[in-house]
């Protein structure tokens, strides 16, 4: 009788643990089943690049997804700025297969062989080199139909255009080249503006000796200074410089100066504009001015 009672409760404790961990499992199941579904299957996963190609097969299909007012194509500084910020936007907005031409050398950029690039906004100041100062204002023109974006590379003496061209009212590029510096139409400034930059000694020989200022006062930032500075008192006020890579953005302005150049520094993302005025005399380049 004991036996039997003994055997009787082994076994209910037996099937108790059965049981439990039947009903564990159950939950492990349960609990992995859900995690599994909180997941997109193999077939929705995509990576970034991925869901670029898969924005839509057609131009038009493929700006749907980008939230970009059309009003950004009446001035190209709105353009650029949504062409450098988004990705899905920068490839609606390049014809492809993209030209591309390496000294003489012609080549096409298919779609998915792109990447993402922010060009001159990637580079805290970027410059503009322009002969006189109405021009710095003709990116935020209607009456522009084509830009050129150059960018230098003195220590190789290359240089890179990225070709824009408004078409059917939207901006788009189309084309890109790359030459030798010396191909140029301004390449002489380009390399007085390299030295100029680079070499403290030149610099100094290159100013005019009573140098025409116009500035924020570095003693009152509401008040202005306009007037001259001794070429000895530049290096105090003077702005940092970009030297070997810098750009320029040609936005169909002609050269009719060839005596004068106006550098544009400009910052990518905190309103900070400088302009540095050059005038040639007796062959040589001098800084005539600077305004901040």
């Amino acid at each position: 009788m004991v036996e039997s009672l003994t055997l009787h409760l082994i076994f209910i404790v037996n099937s108790v643990r059965i049981k439990v961990c039947i009903l564990f499992l159950l939950c492990l199941c349960a609990c992995q089943d859900k995690s599994l579904k909180t997941e997109p299957a193999d077939s929705e996963i995509k990576t970034s690049q991925d869901t670029l190609h898969a924005v839509g097969s057609t131009e038009d299909s493929m700006e749907v997804s980008v939230s970009v007012p059309m009003a950004a194509d009446e001035y190209f500084s709105d353009f650029i700025y949504n062409f450098t910020s988004d990705e899905v936007y920068q490839k609606s907005r390049i014809s492809f297969p993209l030209l591309c031409v390496n000294e003489g050398d012609t080549t096409y950029l298919q779609k998915h062989q792109w990447y993402f690039s922010r060009l001159h906004m990637k580079i805290p100041v970027y410059t503009r080199f322009l002969d006189n100062k109405s021009s710095l204002y003709l990116e935020k023109s209607k009456e522009i139909s084509e830009v050129k974006m150059d960018y230098f590379y003195l220590p190789e003496r290359t240089m890179r255009t990225y070709f824009f061209q408004k078409e059917n009212n939207r901006w788009k590029m189309n084309k890109i080249v790359d030459q030798s510096l010396d191909e140029y139409p301004d390449h002489d400034f380009i390399l007085f503006y390299q030295e100029f930059a680079s070499d403290s000694v030149f610099q100094m020989n290159h100013i005019k000796p009573l140098l025409s200022v116009l500035m924020v006062d570095p003693d009152d930032e509401f008040e202005t200074i306009d007037g001259v500075l001794d070429a000895d008192q530049w290096p105090a006020f003077h702005p940092e410089l970009p030297v070997d890579v810098f750009t320029n953005i040609r936005c169909g302005e002609d050269l009719n100066y060839r005596n004068r150049r106006v550098v544009v520094l400009q910052g990518s993302t905190n309103g900070y504009i400088s302009l540095l005025f050059f005038v040639r005399e007796d062959g040589a380049w001098r800084l005539e001015r600077f305004e901040n």
